[in-house]
């Protein structure tokens, strides 16, 4: 289902291009998630295991590109 907005620029179509209303739609839903998604999203931090894991795979990939310069 559109919302409200959406189906305002449609039934006007005729009186603006596609690209203003697609322009003014996008405005309006940036406006809605600014008002209620974004106070609720979160960075979600690693845990201690997956910086373990990480570090670990750098490591190895350090080792290998180490030994493929003793090679040159």
């Amino acid at each position: 289902m559109k919302c409200p907005i959406c189906r305002l620029h449609e039934i006007a179509d005729n009186l603006k291009t596609k690209e203003e209303i697609r322009h003014t739609c996008v405005e309006h839903h940036r406006k809605i998630y600014a008002e209620k998604v974004a106070p609720f999203v979160r960075i979600e931090t690693p845990t201690p295991l997956e910086i373990e894991k990480q570090v670990d795979e750098l490591r190895q990939e350090l080792k290998r590109l180490k030994e493929e310069l003793a090679k040159k």
